[in-house]
């Protein structure tokens, strides 16, 4: 099951939180612990030794007096909650504590057995240790200390450790709680510009290219991908625009000799006009303007699917661009437009002369198309190490800055009724375009609105 990216954020820093509390816990109980059974290790045998002190005590005094050593074993049984004996070197028993402090743990003294508490914690099992009274080098009598657990532990040890173990769980849960909310917000904050970006992607594939991803966020990478969401929505938008006016422009481009050549046949059928070489001779004009157009996109169709092969052959690039420059100079000058060469010479390449030639031509054509009458064209060639420049530029009408991104797309014109007026179809940059492509080059334009128009053409003197 497909789960949101907040809840398993959500999900995984909880349990991430859960695994670093617990780990830390168990370290931090264990370390606790065991310096509390130090604290009671040590404090347990030192009480052992009071006791075994205060008796050598009496006995190195000799006071005699008895009673006030039992008072102040008493005191100590009920102090420590211990089972005190005396034996003297005879095995008889002279002192006992009772079960008196035994009793106060709700136990009877028995060996070898587990007591529960008043609480109902396990207390342990009923230990007895002996030490011998030795005085002046002789044993006079033998110590025997009953206690409950390895450390003698009372039940205010027990009820401090079980609370210490409750703070630890009670902690736990605050920070738990507290990790929950936190994990929560982070989850909200990193989904949001997700949410926003998938909401944005779905309008796009479902035809709206208006919207864009809106949200506030200094996280790189979101930032990033937003602005690359908005750059492929303003692409997207200009490229439904540009198709639906390309299909417009070959609408009329297909229907204009369409319409032409039926007026003709109609005019043929109903006796309007007679047939004649010069009206036939239209006729074909049309079916060849077609002709050419399905030739145009053949071509590109064929360059961009890599199905032309490039007939390549070494030429001087050079004087090939001269004589072309040639067959152009009497069209330029109906035009009073000055055609003009600028390069290096002896540029040899290894490239497909045709193609190269239908090319230039294009370049020349669109510069001639564009450029008003007593213009300029300079065409330009130079080597830069192991590639060829070709500039072709005029100073003629020039494209708009909105233009210039859409040029080389198929049937696209910046003004769509002039191109028609002076024949163009808006495939010829499209040719030009994936001819240099062919040919491992690229192209680029600089144009400024009514200035001129600068095309710059980069290709590598062998491929």
């Amino acid at each position: 099951m497909k789960r949101k990216i907040s809840t398993r954020i959500t999900t995984i820093l909880v349990l991430f939180v859960l695994a670093i509390l617990l780990i830390s816990s168990v370290i931090s109980n264990s370390i606790i612990d065991k310096r509390f059974n130090n604290y009671l290790e040590n404090q347990h045998e030192e009480n052992m030794l009071k006791i075994k002190e205060t008796i050598e005590n009496f006995y190195y005094e000799d006071s005699g007096n008895f009673e006030v050593l039992m008072e102040q074993l008493n005191e100590l049984s009920t102090i420590h909650q211990l089972y005190i004996e005396i034996e003297n070197k005879k095995g008889k028993t002279i002192y006992t504590s009772g079960k008196k402090a035994l009793e106060s743990k709700n136990i009877n003294k028995m060996p070898n057995r587990k007591w529960m508490g008043v609480q109902g914690m396990n207390m342990g099992e009923y230990i007895e240790q002996n030490y011998d009274i030795i005085i002046n080098s002789e044993k006079i009598a033998e110590l025997n200390i009953g206690y409950i657990g390895t450390y003698n532990l009372t039940e205010q040890d027990l009820i401090f450790k079980s609370a210490m173990n409750v703070s630890f769980l009670i902690s736990g849960v605050i920070v738990l709680g507290v990790a929950l909310i936190f994990s929560f917000l982070i989850s909200k904050k990193i989904s949001k510009p997700i949410t926003s970006i998938t909401n944005t992607a779905n309008e796009m594939k479902n035809g709206n290219y208006t919207i864009r991803t809106e949200f506030s966020t200094k996280t790189k990478e979101f930032y990033d991908l937003s602005n690359s969401i908005n750059y492929l929505a303003d692409n997207l938008y200009k490229q439904e625009a540009l198709r639906k006016r390309l299909t417009s422009d070959l609408v009329h481009e297909i229907k204009t000799p369409l319409t032409i050549l039926n007026n003709h046949i109609e005019a043929f059928t109903d006796g309007i006009w007679e047939v004649d070489n010069e009206k036939l001779f239209s006729c074909q004009e049309e079916v060849l303007r077609l002709s050419k157009m399905v030739d145009n996109l053949n071509n590109i169709y064929m360059l961009e699917e890599s199905k032309l092969n490039l007939n390549k052959e070494q030429f001087d690039i050079t004087e090939f661009i001269k004589k072309i420059i040639g067959t152009f100079k009497p069209i330029y000058i109906k035009k009073n437009i000055e055609l003009k060469y600028i390069g290096q010479d002896g540029i040899l390449v290894f490239m497909d002369e045709d193609k190269i030639k239908q090319i230039i031509y294009n370049l020349l054509s669109n510069a001639y198309r564009y450029t008003d009458n007593n213009g300029e064209v300079i065409v330009s060639l130079e080597k830069q190490k192991e590639n060829i420049v070709l500039r072709v530029k005029d100073n003629g009408i020039g494209i708009s800055e909105e233009d210039l991104r859409n040029i080389f797309e198929r049937f696209y014109r910046a003004d769509a009724s002039r191109d028609r007026e002076t024949g163009g179809a808006g495939i010829g940059l499209t040719i030009v375009k994936t001819l240099i492509e062919a040919h491992k080059g690229s192209i680029s334009v600089k144009s400024e609105l009514n200035v001129g128009s600068e095309f710059i053409v980069k290709m590598p003197i062998r491929i």
